[in-house]
């Protein structure tokens, strides 16, 4: 696992800075083995180093399916390890740099992503997704719902 630094933050965020609020998310998933997009609009909340979100997938076909996903975020160093809902590891998020990405190895697959927070507390994590079995990119763009 590699983290590669591009930018240096005025302000480091910490796990504390994702946590107590709801964030809105708009994404797109363009799959180009099977020359499908598929729109996803939810909504997530981090709390007590839990990820969880809940939404809305729009496929292709128009089709609407209900979508829910759970991580664990732990508190290390100057960032965060992010881990699946099984426990096993997943990636680690640099919070020292406004852009910082990420690599996860999935048997033949590589998980790529890209995290902006640049225009904290908008920010954006991009994923791009290549192997034998996977083809796709997907952009998730967060913003605070202030309530």
């Amino acid at each position: 696992m590699t983290t590669e630094i591009e930018e240096t933050l005025f302000s480091s965020k910490t796990l504390i800075d994702f946590e107590g609020r709801i964030w809105n998310i708009e994404r797109v998933i363009i799959d180009y083995k099977q020359s499908t997009k598929t729109i996803y609009g939810g909504r997530c909340e981090i709390s007590s180093g839990k990820y969880f979100e809940t939404g809305q997938l729009i496929l292709a076909d128009g089709q609407k399916m209900l979508s829910t996903r759970t991580y664990y975020w732990k508190s290390v160093g100057q960032g965060i390890d992010s881990y699946f809902d099984d426990g096993s590891f997943f990636h680690s998020i640099n919070l020292t740099c406004s852009r910082s990405i990420a690599h996860h190895f999935c048997a033949d697959d590589e998980y790529e992503v890209r995290y902006d927070f640049s225009k904290w507390p908008l920010w954006v994590a991009k994923w791009c997704v290549r192997g034998p079995r996977k083809d796709y990119e997907m952009h998730s763009y967060y913003s605070e719902i202030l309530i």
